[in-house]
């Protein structure tokens, strides 16, 4: 039966194992017709069922085919180091979502136990926090931790511009790093590339760089 063409197909299927029938689900992304080949590339899914469940905000694509098919590069390539690549399964980032309320603990908490190198809270609006996490942020920079600041709303990015308690302008002056454009899971996944092999100053070097050239504020590689 021929597929029509939807962003998302949810697939279900049974499996035999020893004698017993398992149930499995599966998500498959399906490029709807309207969509260029640039434009698929940088999608993120922004609804769970939707035709158009794919957007690409902020960047736009990261590359473009000509008519000839020649793939040519929009954004800049990160000239000053190599990313790792597979990533490393024992380098830790922890991503989390604080809310109101919030218990400080629970972050200490979890680099405790997880030992983690890298933390990426995913704040409100332009990257703001509980008032309570800027002294937690402070002290986990200062013992080695890398901690980057994510937005939960789609498009914008964040930046350090409110002052008070929990503000980016806090925030910065205690050691964390704005994501700019990226979402916390890309942020995560970015400075699971930059930590390998590499001292904490290290590591901030290379995601400050990275971030610069992702939001186009320095120069890398055309």
């Amino acid at each position: 039966m021929p597929m029509t063409p939807i962003a998302v197909m949810s697939l279900t299927a049974k499996m035999a194992v020893g004698g017993r029938f398992l149930r499995m689900s599966l998500s498959v992304a399906v490029r709807p017709p309207s969509a260029s080949n640039a434009e698929w590339i940088t999608r993120s899914r922004v609804h769970t069922h939707h035709v158009d469940a794919f957007s690409s905000p902020t960047f736009g694509p990261v590359a473009t085919f000509g008519p000839a098919g020649r793939l040519r590069l929009v954004h800049r390539r990160i000239a000053r180091w190599t990313p790792a690549w597979p990533i490393d399964p024992d380098v830790q980032v922890v991503a989390m979502t604080p809310y109101t309320g919030f218990t400080p603990g629970l972050v200490r908490a979890v680099i405790e136990h997880t030992g983690a190198r890298g933390l990426v809270l995913e704040g409100f609006g332009l990257g703001n926090l509980p008032g309570s996490l800027t002294s937690v942020v402070g002290d986990l920079t200062e013992s080695g931790v890398l901690v980057v600041i994510a937005s939960r709303v789609m498009a914008g990015g964040t930046f350090p511009v409110y002052g008070g308690d929990g503000g980016g302008v806090g925030l910065e002056s205690v050691g964390a790093v704005f994501a700019g454009g990226l979402s916390a899971a890309k942020a995560r996944l970015l400075l699971m590339c930059c930590l390998p092999g590499a001292s904490t100053a290290e590591a901030r070097a290379r995601l400050v760089h990275a971030l610069d050239v992702i939001d186009g504020r320095s120069g890398g590689e055309q």
